[in-house]
């Protein structure tokens, strides 16, 4: 009996953290995320970086082109890693999952990950090339600064196993 009740509430403690995966964070279809042409219609923060780094017209047009295309790739791969998740989940809630499945899919996470870092590099290495030197250069303090004026991330306290036979 004790053990359907740890099976119960692992696949429930499984489930519940799905709600709080990524899948949340990616934008509808009718919805503007924050850094789009919508936003930045309004004076959002990409208007105000360009004025403070000058930058030109053209470079403007060539981050803005860049940063669509990243933005899909980036979404592409969210949503498949979502898929992969989803079935993760769906095996580890069998009665017995197929171990095989189970770390195929894992690695698939894995590399789609992996893709996104380098994806996220790759705009890095794109945004080097469009801005001057200069540019680049206070680009990087601004985030510095960005970054250091944001609240730290709340750690997780560990994951404690249910006690019991």
């Amino acid at each position: 009996m004790c053990g359907r009740m740890n099976i119960a509430f692992y696949v429930c403690a499984l489930l519940a953290s799905g709600m709080f995966s990524g899948a949340a964070y990616l934008p509808s279809g009718g919805e503007a995320p924050p850094g789009t042409a919508t936003e930045r219609k309004a004076g959002g923060p990409f208007r105000e970086m360009a004025k403070e780094l000058n930058l030109s017209a053209e470079q403007i047009r060539m981050i803005e082109d860049n940063r669509r295309q990243h933005m899909e790739q980036v979404r592409r791969l969210m949503v498949d890693m979502m898929k992969n998740r989803d079935d993760l989940r769906r095996e580890l809630a069998g009665i017995e999952p197929d171990m095989e499945k189970v770390m195929w899919i894992q690695q698939r996470i894995k590399s789609l990950l992996s893709e996104k870092e380098d994806s996220r590099l790759q705009g890095i290495m794109d945004l080097k090339k469009i801005l001057t030197p200069e540019q680049f250069a206070a680009f990087n303090r601004k985030i510095e600064e960005k970054m250091r004026r944001r609240p730290p991330l709340r750690k997780m306290p560990p994951f404690e196993a249910p006690s019991g036979p």
